[in-house]
């Protein structure tokens, strides 16, 4: 049926009526579809009362009526539907369309055309992008990037001769794996985008010759199978992967050059020397006093990662202007008494480190960084309730959480007489300072001015809504004299679902907690939201971010620990992504407590390991993440 063009129908034209050839102006016959006839209003009158079942319509609208319904072929089309933008007929009306408005089958027609027409242009301008971008685009990453990276990797080797070959074997072959990777990618790629091409071709060609072959009827029905009309846009620049070569673990080779730098693996970019020197020179040794350190030398482990590990990080700059060791130095590290630990706190005061796990116990250790043996000097408080949350007050007290009896203190005297016994029962020298029927508390803090900061969970079906508590004490009668709960943002959203972990911020006053849901919420001192963090994790990562603890350096860099993933984040004040300051490669495992003490070391807990299948002792770790003199 070949295309209809509307006849342009002005006004002044004049038709003739067929029964008693009258003639008046368009606008005010009637078209009789069964008859053929053209009818003036008075004919149409009389017309309808001897044939009631024939089809009528204005004039101007004869091309557009008069065919049979495709859902009721009995029918004819009659109307059009405003709310569908398709014909229907009076069956169509009572089955379907009944409370929809009415509109003119010439308006639906035009809305069709228009729809379509404006389809395809859109699918040919999609048509031309693809094929520019095919023609032009097909220099997909610059494979220069490897050939540099395998020719820094080969200079170095002759610098270090034999001692390097076993890493300069490793490395090239990770380097010529991505680039078959990333080659493939390519390909796939490309190969894709024409598949899209040729199809893009094939729709224009069928909707070309629909426009042109179908009547108006049928172009208010048309649908094309799989048609996509709005297509998302995957125009995309592969890029070429990171190149991370795997750290060096030989112990002698670390002893023998040091740590290899970025800078080091660019010839004439060292020392300001020529890049016409003779291979054969002898490389530059990184003498030992150059490394960044707050403590003894004999406190280092032999296990931290080369500062090559990545020739081009951004997060070793982002390290290196806020004063972060690229390596943290692990200080101190030893296997705990039990299988899982979850919480530490470290007290300047008494000088000890407190740790608490799956037991109804807090473990203590004096004088922790000097001592050698140091499962020798374990001493215990017994406690009624596995502590959920611990803390060090300002006084020197300890603080402590459980399910059962809310938030409590231990005066530090009590502490203090654990020198003289092994275990220390202190249910009858404790006391109950905080808690809330149908919570669970959690993680607790307290503030530089002696307030306590408490995570409250819901245990009761009555109460809905997790919150943090900040709470003063009388110091005469060592009651709370105010409280006050942060609950929800102004916008009425429930701040937390499930805090657990609890500090303050030193250096802006903000409160700082830890969700296990997923994401760490920080407030102003006076509870109004700042700002969420929801995890950056590394593109090797495949699991998402499961915060655990949450501490605070005197820098008011925001660290938290992500117990899956084997990191710990550093974020600055106003939330915005450091780096992983930890990571598997530092090495932690399995990270959960931490806590930072007045010079900044990192104290952390790992929750449990496995060695073999057999459940191993829990460890405890201490590492210098700031570079000596800040």
């Amino acid at each position: 049926m070949a295309a209809y063009q509307q006849e342009p129908n002005q006004a002044q034209d004049v038709v003739r009526c067929k029964i008693c050839e009258n003639d008046d102006h368009v606008e005010y016959f009637m078209y009789c579809k069964n008859c053929g006839d053209n009818m003036c209003p008075q004919c149409n009158e009389k017309h309808k009362e001897h044939f009631t079942n024939h089809v009528i319509v204005a004039y101007n609208e004869r091309q557009f009526a008069g065919e049979r319904c495709m859902e009721h072929p009995s029918q004819f089309y009659d109307a059009g539907c405003k709310d569908c933008n398709i014909p229907v007929c009076p069956e169509c009306k009572i089955q379907h369309h009944i409370t929809h408005k009415n509109t003119s089958i010439e308006n639906v027609c035009k809305s069709a055309r228009k729809k379509v027409e404006t389809n395809l242009k859109q699918t040919v301008t999609r048509h031309y992008r693809v094929t520019t971008f095919i023609n032009e685009g097909t220099d997909f990453g610059n494979i220069q990037d490897f050939k540099q990276i395998k020719e820094n990797l080969k200079i170095r080797a002759l610098e270090l001769k034999s001692c390097v070959e076993n890493i300069l074997s490793k490395s090239l072959a990770e380097v010529e794996m991505l680039e078959e990777v990333h080659q493939t990618n390519v390909h796939k790629y490309v190969n894709n985008l024409t598949r899209e091409r040729d199809d893009l071709e094939n729709r224009i060609r069928t909707c070309t010759h629909n426009l042109k072959s179908m009547d108006p009827i049928k172009l208010a029905f048309y649908k094309e199978k799989r048609m996509r009309w709005n297509q998302t846009d995957t125009l995309q620049i592969l890029k070429i992967p990171r190149f991370n070569p795997s750290p060096c673990k030989e112990i002698d080779m670390i002893s023998l050059f040091g740590f290899l730098s970025y800078e080091e693996t660019t010839v004439g970019e060292r020392d300001n020397v020529p890049a016409s020197r003779p291979q054969t020179a002898a490389p530059r040794f990184l003498r030992q006093e150059h490394q960044p350190s707050r403590i003894p030398q004999t406190h280092r482990s032999d296990t931290r990662r080369p500062n090559s590990a990545s020739f081009v990080s951004h997060d070793n700059l982002k390290r290196f202007a806020m004063g972060v060791c690229e390596s943290p130095i692990l200080i101190k590290e030893f296997k705990s008494c039990i299988n899982i630990l979850f919480q530490i706190t470290y007290s300047e005061q008494l000088s000890r480190v407190f740790i608490s796990g799956d037991k109804p116990a807090i473990y203590t250790y004096k004088n922790f960084l000097g001592v050698r043996d140091v499962e020798s000097k374990l001493e215990v408080l017994a406690v009624s309730k596995e502590p959920q949350g611990l803390a060090m007050g300002l006084t020197g007290n300890l603080i402590y959480s459980d399910g059962y009896n809310g938030v409590v203190e231990i005066e530090k005297n009590i502490i203090d007489d654990i020198q003289h016994h092994s275990v220390i029962k202190i249910q009858r020298n404790a006391r109950i300072i905080f808690n809330k029927k149908g919570y669970t508390t959690w993680g607790v803090h307290c503030t530089k001015f002696g307030e306590f900061l408490i995570c409250i969970v819901p245990n009761s079906e009555k109460n809905n809504y997790a919150a943090v508590v900040k709470i003063t004490l009388n110091i005469t009668h060592s009651k709370i004299s105010s409280e006050c709960e942060y609950t929800h943002k102004f916008s009425g959203e429930p701040l937390f679902s499930n805090p657990r972990f609890v500090c303050e911020n030193r250096v802006t006053n903000d409160i700082c907690v830890s969700d296990i849901d997923k994401k760490v919420i920080v407030l102003s001192s006076s509870g109004e939201f700042r700002f969420s963090y929801t995890g950056i994790l590394p593109a090797i990562q495949k699991s998402t971010f499961t915060p655990r603890g949450i501490a605070c350096s005197g820098q008011g860099h925001i660290l938290v620990a992500d117990v899956e993933n084997d990191l710990v984040h550093m974020l600055q004040s106003n939330g915005q992504f450091i780096t992983h300051i930890l990571s598997s490669i530092s090495p932690i495992f399995r990270p959960w407590g931490i806590c930072v003490d007045a010079v900044d070391r990192l104290w952390l807990v790992e929750e449990k390991k496995y060695e073999g299948g057999v459940k191993c002792l829990a460890k405890v770790k201490v590492f210098q993440i700031y570079k000596e003199g800040l």
